[in-house]
């Protein structure tokens, strides 16, 4: 019994430190691959508290090499921009200017009840009320209300091309470059750009103050 309570402490304190430094962002908005770390790490953890024939250290090291992994990968996804886009699920238009996109909603598998039911759980009564309904990678409905402003895209990210955003927004790079006019605004010179179907909303260039 004394054995297993001092597994299960020593296994408890590593699982509890590794989700502290992978960041609130991994447990409160889980994507797929997040979710398969931690249903892994569950697994792991009940295997090793539980089979004493098992030495801890067995349930220690795959830990480690996982928060490396998921480390490795964060700053990966950072630094190759192109990386992040491969990795994450792209946001899906349930909904665009205020009409049902029935296709989009075949290919998530989402009824008809439960884009009601994400719709009056983001504070929309009904359709009428919504122009864009964007279903994000980790699962969560956006709602963009009929009297707000269109929807915005990070269309460049550190000096890189948003493709999939422009995608998003019906557009493509020639249409980018067309906005971004000046000189100084060369997309290797800027660290983010919004946009929305209408045009350019914000531009922060690199090394200056957003």
């Amino acid at each position: 019994m004394v054995n297993v309570l001092l597994r299960f402490l020593i296994i408890y304190g590593m699982l509890t430190a590794v989700m502290k430094l992978l960041g609130k962002r991994q447990i409160g908005q889980m994507q797929q691959s997040e979710f398969v770390t931690a249903l892994f790490l569950s697994e792991l953890a009940c295997f090793v508290v539980t089979d004493p024939s098992i030495p801890v250290l067995y349930g220690v090291l795959p830990v480690l090499v996982m928060l490396a992994v998921e480390v490795l990968v964060s700053f990966g996804s950072i630094r190759f921009p192109r990386l992040k886009r491969a990795l994450d699920e792209a946001p899906s238009f349930l909904m665009r200017d205020g009409k049902i996109d029935q296709a989009e909603m075949r290919k998530n598998r989402v009824t008809i009840d439960e884009l009601l039911s994400m719709l009056r759980l983001a504070g929309a009564h009904d359709p009428s009320e919504v122009r864009d309904a964007i279903l994000e990678p980790n699962g969560q409905l956006s709602v963009i209300p009929s009297d707000k402003n269109n929807t915005v895209f990070a269309v460049v990210e550190d000096g890189r091309i948003n493709e999939k955003a422009l995608r998003m927004l019906h557009k493509d790079s020639a249409w980018l470059l067309s906005q971004l006019k000046k000189p100084k605004n060369a997309p290797e010179n800027l660290f983010l750009v919004l946009a929305d179907k209408e045009g350019i909303r914000y531009i922060a260039r690199k090394g200056s103050p957003s």
